[in-house]
């Protein structure tokens, strides 16, 4: 599976960990902790969980398919 962020930027689900701080959904990548990288900006920080939320049962549901594009939403 793989993650498209809010400016176009690519992700494989795998290499990241995904998580939300305050109004941003956040990508760290695995091999480099300290590389943060922004997916996507929300109106509220309720918002960007549940977005969180998303990603994961996307995951869980998708998962054996490489194929699968989660594209982060507007808002």
């Amino acid at each position: 599976m793989r993650i498209v962020s809010q400016d176009g930027w690519d992700y494989p689900y795998d290499s990241i960990i995904v998580f939300s701080d305050g109004r941003y959904v956040m990508a760290r990548l695995v091999n480099n902790p300290s590389s943060v990288y922004d997916l996507g900006a929300y109106k509220s920080t309720q918002r960007a969980m549940d977005v969180t939320d998303v990603i994961r049962e996307f995951y869980l549901g998708k998962a054996p398919d490489q194929t699968a594009v989660f594209n982060m939403p507007e808002e």
